[in-house]
């Protein structure tokens, strides 16, 4: 917010005016009452955890993480010639592999990475983008210089959290956000919606979210966004797949599925031709994608280029798949697959922090924050140790450079803390678009190279424009003008005509009990009053 001088950047004028109008005072009850709002839409971590292990609901500051155009402008150049570097280098390790044979990545990185997918080896996506959805977690340094932290390409990763953290917020300081002249992030999701409905080739197509079960730690993000873009959220045993298509199970049959947006990991899709204990898909999905590879987004098999050792060869890769350099480079890191690597590793390990080459950290604010080898007792330093000499390739050794601060409001008023920041980007007629906003979370403290938040600490992220924005056209208003009320109830779906079911004997039985209960305790009561 402040520059080197101490005055305040034009772009944060508004909030430090907004801030200087409302007073303590005014700023603690609208920071309480936008908490209120998060706790009211169900805005957790995970509300199916353990009673006895709470953890900190999930917290949106008052204050948002503001960027000028041209800084944004950037960010958004990087991300999209990221996404366009991944697809390429998607299509050649799913296909010829040239950039295996000429040595640009590494053979053993690939093959020792539990999410490449062999069955989807060859398999013609006719032209279409492997990638529709991608999310990148950036940090700045104090020095004010961005870098990569993590790539996300499997799932929706908290895109739901950014989501309703824009609707909150945005309704809670409306007058701010006005002020700041903040860009919208409707059009994207619209730009978002139709590019759906454009790779089905339908006029009114049916598009579900293949989502986890509900006590998965990421559903409600995936919840928030089916119910905003108006699409069906199912589970894998809600679908079945006949003759290489994919359809919904009700009580009037089973129903076409146009398209399915995949959240949840590629490897737990298809218990047939991939992990045979993963339940959350249907089985025969990979023989349907091999049929119609559009009837899923993001393609199978995307999470390869998640793997953190992959950073160091980005700019060969962009030089030789692009024909451009890198505009961002991610953390400076070592893949320990490689001996020199490795060697130079072993030669300083405490300048070093230690991470997992592949790991989900879909989770907003759950990656892991690595081992930092000068603070583990000898018995444990000397086990991971062993473990980097002879498993490698499942290593990154990463040098921590630390987290630029931004304004946060506290119980004690403003102060600094450190941030990392999520970007979305999406495919669209036009290309990859960059979402006008984000979703930043303040960085534990002890953190040192990766997005990890214990305390759910969350902003949302404006982008200050110096143009006037358009007219507001909402998803919830489209949804609403096009939905359709239908009293069919054969058109049911069969888990949730199950669940309703059980939910009526369970209901009866235990209306029952209470009857026998209660005649019991009525016929004892002359016995038992003695002993009252």
């Amino acid at each position: 917010m402040l520059a080197a001088d101490g005055s305040v950047r034009p772009h944060w004028q508004a909030v430090v005016s907004f801030l200087e109008a409302e007073g303590t005072d005014g700023c603690h009850s609208r920071s309480e009452r936008i908490q209120r709002r998060i706790v009211e839409n169900g805005l957790t971590l995970d509300s199916f955890a353990d009673p006895d292990k709470l953890e900190q609901p999930w917290h949106l500051d008052l204050i948002p993480l503001v960027f000028q155009s041209d800084e944004w402008h950037f960010i958004e150049q990087a991300m999209t010639q990221r996404m366009r570097l991944f697809e390429a280098l998607l299509e050649d390790v799913y296909g010829a592999q040239s950039t295996l044979d000429d040595g640009l990545l590494p053979p053993s990185m690939l093959f020792n990475d539990p999410a490449f997918l062999r069955p989807l080896h060859d398999v013609d996506i006719n032209a279409a983008p492997r990638l529709m959805f991608m999310s990148v977690d950036l940090a700045r340094s104090p020095k004010g210089q961005w870098r990569v932290l993590d790539t996300h390409a499997e799932t929706t990763a908290g895109h739901g959290y950014a989501l309703a953290n824009r609707v909150v917020l945005a309704e809670a300081s409306a007058r701010l956000f006005r002020s700041c002249n903040a860009r919208r992030i409707s059009s994207f999701h619209q730009s978002v919606a139709e590019e759906l409905a454009r790779r089905t080739g339908l006029d009114a197509p049916t598009i579900a979210i293949l989502g986890p079960n509900p006590d998965h730690e990421t559903y409600l993000s995936h919840a928030y966004v089916a119910r905003y873009l108006g699409y069906l959220l199912l589970e894998g045993s809600d679908l079945r797949v006949v003759d290489n298509k994919v359809f919904h199970k009700t009580l009037a049959g089973l129903q076409p599925i146009d398209l399915l947006v995949r959240a949840v990991a590629a490897s737990e899709s298809d218990p047939l031709e991939l992990d045979p204990n993963g339940f959350d898909g249907p089985a025969g999905l990979v023989q349907a994608v091999r049929s119609n590879p559009s009837v899923i987004s993001n393609a199978l098999g995307t999470a390869i280029v998640e793997n953190r050792g992959i950073g160091p060869y980005l700019n060969g890769l962009s030089q030789r798949l692009l024909g451009e350099a890198a505009l961002l480079s991610d953390a400076p890191r070592l893949w320990l697959g490689e001996i020199a690597a490795r060697e130079k590793f072993l030669s300083n390990t405490d300048a070093y922090i230690l991470r997992p080459a592949f790991e989900a950290t879909a989770r907003p604010g759950h990656a892991n924050p690595g081992y930092d080898l000068a603070a583990l007792d000898t018995d444990a330093r000397q086990a991971l140790l062993e473990d980097v000499e002879i498993n490698g390739a499942r290593y990154v050794a990463e040098t921590p450079i630390g987290f630029a601060t931004a304004p946060s409001w506290s119980p004690q008023g403003l102060c600094a803390k450190p941030y990392a920041l999520r970007v979305f980007i999406a495919a669209t007629k036009d290309g990859p678009a960059v979402m006008p906003g984000g979703l930043a979370l303040t960085i534990s403290s002890g953190a040192a190279v990766g997005l990890s938040a214990s305390e759910a600490d969350s902003r949302d992220v404006w982008i200050s424009s110096t143009e006037p924005q358009g007219p507001h056209y909402s998803r919830w208003r489209i949804s609403e003008e096009e939905s359709q009320v239908q009293r069919l109830g054969s058109r049911l779906p069969s888990r949730v005509a199950d669940n309703l079911y059980w939910l009526g004997r369970y209901v009866e039985r235990a209306d029952w009990t209470m009857r026998v209960m209660r005649n019991a305790l009525s016929r004892s009561d002359e016995d038992l009053r003695p002993i009252r």
